[in-house]
């Protein structure tokens, strides 16, 4: 329990631990998962604080200039198109490889939304002022890596990153580290 407490430690639920002690162990699972996934619904990818709560839409031009080559892993994901990726889609992206490589060998996201963009409410005059920060994205250019894949062959490698490039709403190729060379096991 005490572990429990630790992790919901900026969330007001006193009452709810109260509950939990009295609680039968089914009932205190279904509490903690509920907690659990209201938890981690509000902290999906985006910084703990910025310096300034708007900012200006900036240009995608040209291609990738950091970000461009493997890093950590032996695959990965390279993008062929410019956008802008929410931490939803990367969140459902990284889901769906993880999924598929069932659990097995490494991920890196090598991308972190950190931009705020805004929105004006619907039917709005134009004019006063800047708009409310409606979330956070990651600014794409062509050739940024994405995700890199480690520790598993290179056909569920392959599978699974195009499995991840089909939650994404840019076109993506599969690359592969010029050494890597297929172990035989």
């Amino acid at each position: 329990m005490k572990n429990i407490a630790k992790k919901f430690a900026g969330f007001n639920c006193f009452a709810t631990f109260a509950v939990l002690n009295s609680a039968t162990s089914v009932i205190k699972g279904l509490i903690i998962r509920k907690l659990a996934n209201f938890l981690n619904n509000k902290t999906m990818l985006q910084p703990k604080k910025t310096k300034f709560r708007r900012q200006q839409k900036g240009r995608m031009k040209g291609n990738a200039g950091r970000g461009n080559q493997l890093a950590f892993g032996s695959f990965g994901l390279k993008t062929l198109e410019s956008c802008w990726l929410t931490g939803q889609q990367i969140e459902a992206a990284r889901q769906a490889i993880a999924r598929h490589m069932k659990r097995e060998g490494n991920l890196w996201i090598r991308v972190f939304p950190d931009k705020p963009y805004t929105k004006k409410p619907a039917e709005v005059r134009m004019g006063k002022g800047k708009g409310n920060p409606e979330g956070f994205v990651a600014p794409i250019t062509p050739g940024r890596i994405i995700f890199e894949a480690e520790g598993v062959p290179a056909q569920i490698a392959k599978e699974a990153l195009e499995l991840g490039a089909q939650k994404l709403p840019i076109s993506c190729k599969f690359i592969v580290r010029r050494d890597y060379v297929e172990s035989m096991n």
